[in-house]
């Protein structure tokens, strides 16, 4: 399961309470994608995860799909800085990088934020 607080968990509590049922309790936390895919590749454990976020683990035989869909989206997100504060050279070459990878991605239609 992702932390406590992160918006994943979050989307997944309101699932469960949603149909019901209580929280899982033999859990493991962690957001690390390789020890998420070293703990499903080595016993019968599942993840609620985005399918790109596995997919090179998938493309490769390791992984796969259960046939459930969840109904969750993961689709907000967003850049949080400093208000007023100079970001040094690489974090503005990576803040610029993620602008321009969000826009090609989810917003062509849409100018990507100064």
């Amino acid at each position: 399961m992702p932390p406590y607080g992160s918006i994943l968990r979050d989307r997944l509590t309101a699932l469960f309470l949603s149909h019901g049922l209580g929280q899982p309790f033999e859990t493991t936390e962690t957001l690390a994608l390789p020890v998420v895919a070293n703990l499903l590749t080595g016993s019968d454990m599942i993840v609620a995860l985005p399918e790109e976020l596995v997919q090179l683990y998938l493309d490769a035989g390791l992984l796969a799909v259960l046939p459930f869909e969840l109904g969750l989206r993961m689709d907000v997100y967003g850049i949080v800085t400093r208000k007023q504060h100079q970001l040094s050279p690489g974090a503005d070459a990576t803040l610029n990088a993620l602008r321009q990878v969000a826009w090609e991605r989810y917003g062509k239609n849409r100018k990507p934020a100064a």
